[in-house]
């Protein structure tokens, strides 16, 4: 049939029906912003005293990290840039908010759920490891 004659490509069989895999998909603040949590949350240290509480993020931590990691400078900036202004701000929760809920995992296979909260207002990121 039609998809049996799909050629291969490039050494890797071409396989419609999965979500492709690639290095230039198209969604480089996507792919950054997957690169910036998966950092931040390997550099994630709990409370010692209680390790069963999320660590918290505010935005101000996720601009800081991005920052540091040159990723995300659209949005962020970069090191010795003067704080975001509003719109800035804005744009950045904004982005953010399309990763809350998510799981992701470390390059370590560690999964770890990105911003799920309860509260309605009020910019905080927990990390809640799985």
């Amino acid at each position: 049939g039609m998809i049996e004659s799909l050629p291969a490509r490039e050494g890797t069989l071409c396989q419609p029906m999965t979500r492709a895999q690639l290095p230039m998909a198209g969604d480089r603040r996507g792919d950054e912003m997957r690169a910036l949590l998966v950092a931040m949350a390997e550099s994630a240290e709990p409370d010692p005293f209680r390790p069963d509480e999320p660590v918290v993020w505010t935005t101000d931590d996720v601009v800081e990290a991005a920052r540091k990691e040159k990723l995300c400078e659209d949005l962020c900036g970069v090191e010795g840039d003067k704080e975001l202004t509003s719109n800035a701000r804005r744009a950045l929760g904004h982005e953010l908010r399309r990763w809350r809920g998510r799981r992701l995992s470390t390059t370590d296979g560690r999964i770890f759920r990105f911003g799920q909260r309860h509260q309605r207002r009020g910019a905080v990121y927990p990390l809640t490891w799985e």
